[in-house]
């Protein structure tokens, strides 16, 4: 863990908060002056990398089914520009092999300088391959949201009951200043109930709050960089298998994890283009061709 106190006092600058212009490339080609403005040295673009699932993100929020909005392949790269808060391009396929010649020609991509994913491996790759010079920032939503799943995972197991009340588990998600008082006494005869859900609760809402830190400094890094590093041995020295499984992803991408106290944007954005992105289908009845769905995302969110 001591690459990652070096990693936050690298003396490397603030990250960046502005972005390039997005392009967008119709038929192979740029359309507008937005995609000169890539080539424009000194330029910061910020792209959010994201893979979409069938029928915009339909098996994630698994409320449409695929036979519902047949059309683009079943996934598809969507990049997304966080400054303007615009689609920049989508591309079909989800592995290397198959996205290798967009990125390899995609113009500006060495400019990149901060790259926002979830923390999924196959995304790590990608940018550290195709953009060489950026910065990989965690998505926080989805470092939140893992947290919250490991430390729910270890609750259900100290107390089975919970698994079909879905008012316990709701509370025990919440922050303790978010809590409604129907929701405080739920916990509390929780906490009575089973003593030790309540340290693990401490303990989940201790670790979201380091997460949820922002607007940093190089060296004010340096102290939750500590914090860190002490929970992730915390984790590693418990004897339960979900805190040892978050404390091995945690260690695995602490660098982009420290990276999220200087830069404030996230992957909200592109969620958000995914749902307007799901309604495109949903008045077209679906799309048998990827171009002319692109075309529509492009014109509607581009």
């Amino acid at each position: 863990m001591s690459a990652l106190l070096k990693s936050v006092d690298r003396e490397q600058g603030p990250l960046p908060e502005t972005g390039a212009a997005p392009g967008c490339f119709w038929s192979g080609k740029p359309s507008d002056h937005r995609d000169a403005a890539l080539g424009v040295p000194g330029v910061w673009a910020q792209l959010c990398v994201r893979y979409a699932w069938a029928a915009a993100l339909a098996a994630q929020h698994g409320a449409v089914a695929g036979d519902d909005l047949p059309g683009p392949p079943r996934r598809h790269l969507c990049l997304s520009d966080l400054k303007y808060r615009r689609i920049f391009d989508i591309v079909p396929g989800r592995s290397e092999s198959e996205l290798a010649g967009f990125l390899s020609k995609l113009q500006g991509r060495e400019k990149v300088r901060v790259v926002c994913i979830d923390l999924s491996s196959s995304y790590r790759r990608l940018v550290r391959r195709y953009f060489p010079n950026a910065k990989i920032v965690a998505d926080r939503f989805h470092v939140v949201r893992l947290i919250t799943h490991h430390f729910l995972e270890l609750a259900r197991q100290i107390a089975p009951t919970i698994k079909g009340h879905r008012g316990f588990l709701s509370a025990f998600r919440k922050r303790p200043d978010r809590l409604t008082a129907k929701e405080q006494l739920r916990l509390q005869k929780l906490f009575e109930a089973y003593p030790s859900l309540r340290s693990l609760y401490e303990k989940m809402q201790a670790l979201r709050t380091l997460m949820n830190r922002k607007h940093l400094t190089r060296r004010q890094c340096w102290q939750p960089a500590r914090e860190l590093v002490a929970f992730i041995e915390e984790l590693k020295n418990s004897s339960f298998a979900p805190l040892i499984s978050l404390a091995q992803t945690l260690e695995t991408w602490s660098e982009p994890l420290a990276a999220m106290w200087r830069f404030t944007r996230n992957n909200g954005i592109t969620e958000g283009f995914h749902r307007k992105m799901k309604l495109i289908q949903r008045r077209a009845y679906g799309f048998k061709n990827f171009f002319n769905y692109r075309l529509r995302v492009i014109a509607q969110c581009g």
